[in-house]
């Protein structure tokens, strides 16, 4: 990659639904290269999605995240349970990792008897080799898509919001745009049976509602010479801004997720670094710079990617 590849990874990252043209004056190229370039790094697998940010508690639902931890499973009998959670209306973000836990992914639930429904659904499928699993809710989250290429550009904060009202239209809009931002009006026009003016009116109020907060761009670290950590952290001290603004400004985070109530870890951490120095480096900063009050609970690397949904189909239904 080079400078202006770069200059169009942090300008997506802001805004993954500008046109050609926007991107190309921002850029300084020509259209036919902007396109060009997009489509190459997509070719290429640097860009994994173009997706939308949509705050999915003002659609009445909460996030959680789930560790397990397998025993006396082999690979194979452990890829079995991968179709299961690829279908899960519910479940996203899934992954393998290597270290303490098997299989990592997020929940979104209505309330508490919905959660309770779908941890037995889990259950019920992995029951026979499960050692043990946590659930923790996330309470804020914040993500930095592409600062580890060299940009601190704006980042998403979802938070939880108060239930805003749609129909079903909207909610149809929402999953057509949440794992494909760039599409354009005319291209949903004819499974939403609407014009594209129509089309373009409803997703303005959703970006007016809140519901929508954005559009950014997801990248394959991994191509660009990445290996991929999650660090999670118990914070012990009275500063937690001052940690907050560290993570912000920290070229190897590309997200953290805050939760309330769990007793082993406060935060976790995505990390992107080029070997185990530089996780150790990242370490040894964040405990140099926030002190004594921060405690490192875990640290996994995350393996295979299963399901990759921003927002899973579930919460469009």
């Amino acid at each position: 990659m080079d400078v202006k590849d770069r200059k169009i990874l942090v300008e997506l990252a802001k805004n993954s639904r500008m046109s050609v043209q926007q991107l190309a004056r921002k850029v300084g190229v020509s259209r036919e290269v902007a396109a060009y370039r997009i489509k190459r790094l997509v070719k290429e697998k640097i860009i994994a999605d173009f997706y939308t940010v949509i705050d999915t508690s003002a659609l009445g639902y909460s996030r959680q995240i789930c560790f397990i931890q397998l025993q006396d499973i082999s690979g194979e009998e452990e890829k079995k349970f991968f179709p299961w959670i690829i279908k899960h209306p519910y479940l996203t973000y899934a992954g393998t990792a290597v270290g303490r836990w098997n299989v990592i992914f997020d929940i979104f639930s209505k309330d508490m008897g919905h959660l309770r429904i779908i941890i037995q659904e889990i259950l019920g499928e992995i029951r026979k080799y499960l050692d043990s699993y946590v659930i923790v809710p996330i309470h804020a989250y914040e993500s930095f898509p592409v600062k580890f290429v060299g940009s601190n550009a704006e980042i998403t904060d979802l938070v939880n919001s108060e239930k805003v009202d749609i129909d079903s239209i909207d909610k149809k809009i929402l999953e057509l745009l949440a794992n494909n931002a760039r599409v354009e009006y005319k291209e949903l026009a004819p499974s939403l049976h609407m014009s594209a003016n129509a089309i373009k009116y409803r997703i303005l109020r959703l970006q007016k509602q809140g519901v929508i907060r954005g559009y950014s761009v997801s990248l394959n670290a991994q191509k660009l010479g990445y290996e991929f950590y999650n660090v999670q952290v118990k914070y012990l001290g009275t500063q937690e801004e001052k940690l907050l603004q560290f993570l912000r400004l920290a070229k190897e985070v590309i997200y953290f997720y805050s939760h309330i109530g769990n007793e082993n870890w406060d935060f976790d951490i995505g990390v992107v670094a080029k070997s185990s120095q530089e996780l150790r480096d990242f370490l040894m900063a964040l405990r140099k710079e926030i002190g004594e009050g921060v405690k490192v609970h875990d640290v996994y690397a995350l393996g295979e990617m299963i399901k990759t949904d921003h927002v899973p189909k579930g919460v469009f239904a």
